[in-house]
C-alpha cells in the first residue's frame, strides 16, 4: 500500500446545495473567490466550477468548487471527476437540503473514498438547533464514506472553525492512498480560453501521469497530437506537472474554440475515443423506478457527458439497491480507462439514477445469448492487476496491441506491464510466441485453442469439400480464421498449432494429420494413366484440356488428379497448366546442365539460346519457352540477354557430382 509523502498534490471538491456557502468557505481558507462569470457575481450563485488552492504545508490542494443549483448537476459532475477527496457544505440555517443529498450520492457513486462535512453559517442559529442539524447529517451520511467522517462548525463572517478545517484536512489527506507513479499522462478538460501571448489554454485536474513543458500530448476524441507550449500552476509557471494537481496548458496547433469540456489530453497511443463501452452498474437506492433494456440516459463521464442507450447484460432491467453488466452505445464518442468511475442520469425528468465502473474501454459488442462471454467481462472488475492484464490479453483475441493498451484496458502502470505478463507467462496463463526477429505475440490459452478448434473444423469441411486435395491452401485458411494478412503471426500460429498433432503442414498446404485423399476406382484408374501418360510424352507434356477429351471426363476432375499427383511427387507443376513427369523433369535439368556446363572461359560466356535448349530436348518452342523460365525460376540457369547460364549454385552442385572429392 502506499501514501502521501512530503509536498504531496490532491484534488480537493466541494459539494452542497445551493446557497450553502461553498464559495464562501473556499475564499475563507485561500483568499480566493472562484466566482469568476460576470452572471455568478451579478446573481450571487455559483453556475460554473471555479478553482483555488490550499497550501497546508506538507499537502498541496487543488480546491474544486461546484454550483449547488439542480440544474447546474452537470457542472459538480464535471467538477467532481478525479477528486481524492470531498468536502460536503451544510449550511445551518437551511440543515440537509435536495441537493446535498443527491451530490453526496454522486460523490459514493463516483468512488470518493475520504472527505468530511462542513457546517456553514454557525453564527446565524442557536446552539440547540445546531445539534438538531448535526444529527440530521450524521443519519445522512451513515451509509456513505463520510460515516465517520469529522463534522467541522464554521462561520465564514467571524472566522469560527477555519483553522480546525484545515487541521482536519490535514488528517484526512494523510489518509488518502497515493496512486503509484508510472501510469501515463491524461487530463480531463473542463477550460479552454486563450491569453494574449500564449495562445491556447486549457485546464484541468491531472487525472494521471507526468506532463512537462515541450512534451507532445494526444487530443481525444480528435486523435490529434499537440505541443505543450506552457504549463502553470495557480498562475505560477512550471516545468511539469504531474497527478493531483489542477494545470494551466498552453497549447500549440489547436484555437480554443475547438477544445471543449469532456475532452482529454493524453500521452499518445494511450487513450482511443470510442462510442461503446461495457461498464458494471449500480442503481441508485433513492431511483424511483427500474432502469430497463434499451432505455436512454445521460452518461457522465471525466468531465463530459453523452446520451447513451444501454443494453443490460444478463438481465432485463435492474431494480434499486441491484447491479449488472452493461453496454453503453454512445452518441458522442468519450474516452475512458479500465476502472474509471461514471455516473448516468435520466433524460427527463433529470435525476441521478446511478453509476458504476468502465468494464471494458474498447469492447466488442456482446450478444446477450452468450453469458460465457458475459461472466468474462467481470474480471475486468477485479482488484488483481494480472487478473485484469490476462482478461484485456483475452479480449485482443489475435489483434495487435501496445504495452499503452494494456495500461488502459487493464489500469496499469507501465512499469507494471512486463512484470504483470511476465507472472503470466509463468503461471502457464499466457501463450508467447515469436513472430519474426523481433516480436512476441502474447495469446490467450482459451483463443488458441479456440483458433486450434476453427481450424480443425474448417479442414473438416474443406477435405469433404474436396476429397482429392492434399490439403486447404495457407492463404485461404488465414483469412477464414480472422488473421487477415499477418503472414508472420500465421507462421507461428500454424507452428505452435502442429505441436499438438492433429494438424499437419506440407509446403503451402495445411492438412488434419490423419486426412488422405481419397480416390474412387475409377479415379485410382484415371490417376494412374495421367502419370503414365506424362511419362511417355517426355518433353512433349499434354494439356489438362487434351487429356479430359482424351478420357472423356470433366476438366476440373483432371486438374484436380494433377495436383494431386504434383502433391505426392508424381509430377512437377511447371506453370499454369504445365506439367511434367518428375523424371522427366530430372532429365531436363541434366541435359541442360551436361549442355551449359562450361568447360572453358570461353564456354561460359556462351551459354545457350532458347533455340538451342528446344533442340536438345527435341521439343517445341511452346514448350521450351517456359521449360527456360522455369530453370531459371528455381534458379537452375539465369538469363543474360537472350542466353542461359548455369548458375554458380547448380555448377557447384555438378561439380561435386562429377568429382566427389571436390568438397
Amino acid at each position: 500500500m502506499h501514501f502521501p509523502t512530503a509536498s504531496t498534490t490532491l484534488i480537493l471538491g466541494t459539494a452542497g446545495h445551493i446557497d450553502h456557502g461553498k464559495t464562501s468557505l473556499v475564499q475563507a481558507l485561500t483568499g480566493v473567490d472562484t466566482d469568476r462569470l460576470p452572471q455568478e457575481k451579478q446573481r450571487g450563485i455559483t453556475i460554473d466550477i471555479g478553482f483555488a488552492r490550499l497550501d497546508l504545508g506538507e499537502f498541496q490542494l487543488g480546491i474544486v468548487d461546484v454550483p449547488g443549483h439542480e440544474r447546474f448537476v452537470r457542472n459538480m459532475l464535471a467538477g467532481a471527476a478525479g477528486n481524492d477527496l470531498a468536502m460536503l457544505v451544510v449550511a445551518a440555517d437551511d440543515s440537509v437540503m435536495p441537493q446535498t443529498r443527491e451530490h453526496l450520492e454522486i460523490l459514493s457513486l463516483l468512488n470518493v473514498q475520504h472527505g468530511l462535512v462542513v457546517i456553514t453559517k454557525c453564527d446565524l442559529v442557536e446552539k440547540d438547533f445546531l445539534e438538531l442539524v448535526e444529527q440530521e447529517i450524521r443519519e445522512l451520511v451513515e451509509p456513505t464514506f463520510l460515516k465517520n467522517a469529522p463534522i467541522v462548525r464554521t462561520s465564514t463572517m467571524t472566522g469560527q472553525g477555519i483553522d480546525r478545517l484545515k487541521s482536519q484536512l490535514t488528517k484526512i489527506c494523510r489518509q488518502v492512498e497515493s496512486t503509484p507513479a508510472g501510469y501515463l499522462f491524461r487530463l480531463a478538460v473542463d477550460r479552454s480560453f486563450t491569453l494574449q501571448g500564449q495562445g491556447t489554454v486549457v485546464t484541468g485536474s491531472v487525472g494521471s501521469g507526468l506532463l512537462s513543458v515541450g512534451d507532445e500530448v494526444e487530443w481525444l476524441p480528435v486523435g490529434k497530437p499537440l505541443k505543450v507550449r506552457t504549463l502553470e500552476l495557480h498562475g505560477q509557471p512550471v516545468e511539469s506537472v504531474q497527478r493531483g494537481q489542477r494545470a494551466a496548458i498552453g497549447l500549440a496547433g489547436v484555437h480554443h474554440r475547438q477544445m471543449m469540456r469532456g475532452h482529454e489530453l493524453a500521452t499518445p497511443g494511450y487513450l482511443k475515443s470510442t462510442r461503446l463501452i461495457t461498464a458494471r452498474l449500480t442503481v441508485s437506492n433513492s431511483c424511483p423506478w427500474p432502469v430497463r433494456h434499451r432505455g436512454r440516459l445521460r452518461v457522465h463521464i471525466g468531465t463530459g457527458q453523452s446520451v447513451a442507450t444501454m443494453g443490460l447484460l444478463g438481465c432485463n432491467a435492474i431494480d434499486r439497491g441491484q447491479s449488472a453488466t452493461v453496454q453503453l452505445f454512445m452518441s458522442d464518442p468519450i474516452t475512458a480507462v479500465c476502472g474509471q468511475p461514471l455516473v448516468v442520469r435520466s433524460l427527463s425528468p433529470v435525476i441521478t439514477l446511478g453509476g458504476g465502473r468502465v468494464l471494458e474501454p474498447l469492447p466488442r459488442r456482446i450478444s446477450r445469448r452468450h453469458p460465457s462471454r458475459i461472466a468474462q467481462i467481470e474480471a475486468f472488475g477485479s482488484e488483481q492487476s494480472a487478473d485484469r492484464v490476462f482478461a484485456a490479453v483475452r479480449s485482443y483475441q489475435t489483434r495487435p496491441w501496445t504495452n499503452r493498451d494494456l495500461c488502459r484496458d487493464a489500469n496499469i502502470t507501465f512499469e507494471q506491464v512486463d512484470s504483470s505478463l511476465k507472472q503470466l507467462a509463468n503461471q502457464g496463463r499466457l501463450i508467447q510466441l515469436a513472430v519474426g526477429q523481433n516480436r512476441v505475440a502474447r495469446l490467450h490459452p482459451e483463443v488458441m485453442r479456440d483458433l486450434e478448434e476453427r481450424l480443425i473444423e474448417r479442414l473438416q469441411q474443406y477435405h469433404a469439400e474436396h476429397p482429392l486435395h492434399m490439403g486447404m491452401p495457407k492463404q485461404i485458411a488465414a483469412p477464414a480464421l480472422g488473421l487477415g494478412n499477418d503472414e508472420s503471426l500465421w507462421t507461428a500460429l500454424l507452428i505452435r498449432i502442429c505441436e499438438n498433432g492433429n494438424v499437419t503442414v506440407d509446403d503451402e498446404v495445411i492438412s488434419l494429420s490423419d486426412f488422405a485423399p481419397k480416390l474412387s476406382p475409377q479415379q485410382k484408374d484415371l490417376y494412374g494413366r495421367l502419370v503414365a501418360d506424362f511419362h511417355d510424352a517426355t518433353f512433349q507434356p499434354p494439356s489438362p484440356s487434351d487429356l479430359a477429351k482424351r478420357y472423356g471426363v470433366a476438366e476440373p476432375t483432371v486438374r484436380q488428379l494433377l495436383k494431386l499427383a504434383a502433391v505426392q511427387g508424381k509430377l512437377k507443376h511447371l506453370g499454369v497448366g504445365l506439367y511434367l513427369h518428375s523424371e522427366v523433369e530430372r532429365q531436363m535439368r541434366h541435359r541442360v546442365g551436361q549442355a551449359l556446363r562450361p568447360s572453358g572461359p570461353a564456354a561460359a560466356d556462351e551459354g545457350g539460346s532458347v533455340s538451342q535448349i528446344r533442340s536438345l530436348l527435341n521439343t517445341s518452342r511452346k514448350f521450351a519457352v517456359p521449360f527456360c523460365e522455369y530453370l531459371d525460376r528455381i534458379n537452375f540457369t539465369r538469363r543474360r540477354g537472350d542466353l542461359r547460364v548455369l548458375t554458380a549454385k547448380t555448377e557447384t552442385m555438378m561439380r561435386r557430382a562429377a568429382d566427389p572429392s571436390d568438397e
